[in-house]
């Protein structure tokens, strides 16, 4: 403006006078701009919803029930239905995370807490396996399951309830051969998940080994094997519920088991 002031009244000095550039990528706004943003149609919105390790550590720092609270902010987005499962997916991931890098931890609700864990017994799940293999489950379970108890069946424990005892989800791992010598003892308990690693030990029905595995009380089963066998095998071993139709035989983790059964934390 004071070039403009100074040149006002000397012709010469007007041609000569270079106005201020705008700062490159600066957008110029006249009345052509105004104009054309009154009159140009409107652009549509779209959602860019998204979740992060800090958006759900807020979320869940709310006094309130923070996954309640995080389900119904997917739940209300804007996003499409796909994207939305895909955001569900996305947040339990980054829970799992959370929770398995103790940043999170569950804390027992006042008075709900200590009357549930009177009344319900934790999450049992028996692991059958080859003797070579016992100890890979144990560390591969502390590793990623680590707030379930993973232990190894002791027969020589003059009470193997005490096997049982803990309170939170327990994990029991037992070869073949302990199966079938304390055979009494397993078909006593009642499980929450049956795994038979390595299913082709119990191949032959007629087995004293495969008898007892289909003995077993459990509300999950899963044969696990490497070798193909026949699908009468496994299961004649793992008979159906009754009046429940067997269409699908899907792999099932041992979090999902948790997650499906009413002993689920949270």
């Amino acid at each position: 403006m004071r070039a403009e002031e100074k040149a006002a009244g000397d012709p010469k000095k007007q041609k000569k006078l270079v106005k201020q550039r705008a700062p490159e990528g600066s957008v110029g706004w006249d009345i052509k701009t105004f104009e054309r943003l009154q009159t140009a149609p409107s652009e549509g919105l779209v959602s860019r919803f998204d979740i992060s390790h800090g958006m759900l550590l807020l979320v869940l720092s709310r006094e309130s029930d923070g996954c309640r609270a995080m389900r119904q902010l997917i739940a209300d987005c804007h996003e499409t239905p796909h994207k939305k499962r895909a955001l569900r997916t996305r947040a339990w991931q980054l829970f799992r995370a959370l929770i398995d890098r103790q940043i999170v931890e569950f804390l027992p609700r006042s008075g709900e807490r200590e009357q549930a864990d009177s009344t319900a017994t934790p999450f049992r799940a028996l692991v059958v396996c080859p003797k070579s293999v016992t100890h890979g489950w144990l560390v591969e379970s502390a590793r990623f399951t680590p707030s379930v108890n993973a232990t190894a069946f002791n027969p020589a424990l003059a009470n193997p309830d005490t096997q049982l005892s803990s309170l939170k989800p327990q994990l029991l791992v037992a070869n073949y051969s302990q199966l079938r010598i304390n055979s009494e003892w397993f078909r006593a308990q009642k499980w929450d998940a049956v795994i038979l690693d390595e299913g082709q030990f119990i191949k032959n029905p007629g087995s004293q080994v495969a008898s007892v595995a289909r003995a077993l009380l459990s509300r999950h089963r899963l044969v696990l094997t490497g070798t193909p066998i026949r699908i009468a095998s496994a299961i004649g071993a793992f008979p159906p519920i009754p009046n429940v139709q067997l269409k699908h035989m899907i792999p099932m983790s041992l979090n999902d088991c948790i997650q499906q059964s009413h002993f689920a934390p949270g």
